[in-house]
């Protein structure tokens, strides 16, 4: 069903990774690429997230991985529960940094969306709040910046993250165009932003 793909991309918990992948990848035409879920390299956050994963964990996971020859992405999330807007860049930068030392070739930035239940009930005890649509950017460019792999915005729903309607549009396109071209463009110009 996917040998008309040129890769097929399965997301994995670090655990699952080990023969078993390599018996998957073996049955593909497609190459096989892993997602794993980094999240963040907050050590409190990470713990409090229950994703029952050390960085450790990560680490060996890629490794083990890019040592047979597939591929490695990494989801990051922009601002998890119990971080500031700040604090949620600092360490989204400091995700994509470990990950790409971890040697995975690329990250997805995803912006944490109220909704759940578990983060509106944080949201409702001040310890959640959804983080703004410029600090994705902020990520973006950074990581973009690097130069050490693909980093892409996850731009699903990602009008809920924009306070201000003017610019928008302008800054959805802006990260699509940076998403499909690995190029930093120039930053939207808006009352909203001074």
């Amino acid at each position: 069903m996917v040998d008309h793909f040129e890769t097929v991309i399965v997301e994995s918990h670090p655990f699952f990774i080990g023969k078993y992948s390599l018996l998957f990848r073996d049955l593909l035409k497609p190459a096989l690429q892993v997602a794993i879920g980094l999240e963040t390299v907050h050590p409190e956050v990470l713990l409090r997230l229950n994703k029952h994963m050390t960085l450790s964990d990560f680490d060996h996971a890629v490794s083990f991985l890019i040592s047979h020859g597939v591929s490695t992405r990494a989801f990051i999330l922009l601002r998890p529960p119990f971080l500031s807007e700040t604090e949620g860049i600092y360490w989204a930068k400091k995700s994509i940094d470990f990950a790409f030392r971890a040697g995975v070739s690329y990250c997805s930035v995803i912006p944490v969306r109220s909704g759940n239940g578990a983060l509106d009930v944080l949201a409702e005890n001040n310890y959640f709040s959804q983080p703004d649509i410029k600090s994705l950017e902020h990520v973006i460019e950074y990581g973009i910046g690097l130069k050490s792999g693909t980093v892409i915005a996850d731009i699903w729903d990602i009008d809920r993250f924009s306070f201000c309607p003017k610019c928008l549009d302008m800054r959805k396109e802006r990260l699509i165009k940076m998403n499909l071209n690995q190029r930093i463009y120039p930053p939207v110009n808006c009352s909203c932003s001074g």
